[in-house]
């Protein structure tokens, strides 16, 4: 891809970290935001957030390195304090800020002028609302899976985000019919005397790898693909989702993607016995990384 990997373009990345070293193999310029810190380093960087203390001590090394910058695509999360600071070593980098959340979670686009950057959507709907440009979820056709043996025919692992009651009332279905679950939700209230922590992607992919499908459950007012339904295609998985709207994406099969009070529960345990339907090269181009890169430029 031209003017990506001699620093003409930089990516500031999130989470998961385990991503980047997949995105560098694409030649692409790619930082995490903040740096890598043991937990206790953590911790104090969680206050200096919380205290509203300079948070540019914690940015990653990209921070060094903004002056030959011309486009900056920038993962955005809650906090508009990185857009201001970029702009301010910067003031004439072309600033992609992508949402690759619903805008409710963090600093809504409209209170971001226009001036100070280029505001893109994974979400249609957030698109439409806002006045953003819209570019779809990615995966990286570089990730793939340990050899497992198959042991579960669901998995959700994720945060709670007010879903738990749902994804706990489909489990309890799932293992009425004998359909073998794993579901681990990581709890929103880390104040609890026990809870589920997150877990590393790389474990999560371990999981996966000895499931015949994934759980997706979307947030109530959310229209864009999440991570998951992309891992499935990629990754050959079966999908489970609360999402209608997902027949209208390319990758949609009936074969490969059941979706729930649309489709009938009774018919899940079929569903999950026939095999994955492989999907054309070119619709997973289209869904991978190098082509939403290209979508920025076009």
């Amino acid at each position: 891809m031209d003017n990506t990997g001699n620093g003409e373009v930089m990516i500031l990345f999130g989470e998961p970290r385990y991503f980047i070293s997949f995105i560098k193999q694409k030649g692409l310029n790619v930082y995490s935001v903040y740096k890598d810190v043991s937990l206790l380093t953590r911790i104090i960087r969680k206050f200096f957030f919380i205290l509203k203390l300079p948070e540019a001590v914690w940015y990653d090394n990209w921070k060094h390195k903004l002056g030959g910058v011309k486009t900056i695509i920038l993962f955005f999360t809650q906090d508009s304090k990185i857009i201001h600071y970029i702009k301010s070593i910067n003031p004439d980098v072309r600033l992609v800020v992508w949402y690759w959340n619903p805008a409710f979670i963090g600093t809504l686009p409209d209170v971001l002028p226009d001036s100070l950057c280029e505001k893109w959507s994974f979400d249609e709907n957030d698109a439409l609302k806002f006045g953003m440009k819209s570019n779809t979820q990615f995966f990286l056709d570089n990730i793939t899976l340990p050899g497992n043996e198959i042991v579960y025919d669901v998995l959700f692992v994720g945060k709670d985000k007010g879903r738990k009651q749902i994804i706990d009332d489909l489990e309890n279905d799932m293992s009425a019919r004998g359909i073998r679950t794993y579901f681990y939700v990581v709890d929103d209230n880390l104040k609890l005397a026990k809870h589920n922590r997150a877990i590393p992607y790389e474990e999560c992919l371990a999981l996966l790898s000895k499931s015949k499908s994934i759980l997706d459950i979307i947030q109530p007012g959310q229209s864009g693909l999440t991570l998951r339904p992309l891992e499935a295609l990629f990754l050959k998985k079966k999908l489970i989702t609360n999402d209608p709207s997902i027949k209208t994406q390319k990758f949609y099969h009936p074969n490969n993607v059941f979706i729930i009070r649309e489709d009938n529960m009774d018919d899940l345990t079929q569903f999950l016995a026939t095999p994955f339907e492989n999907i054309s090269i070119d619709i997973l181009k289209y869904y991978d990384l190098d082509s939403w890169f290209k979508r920025f430029f076009e």
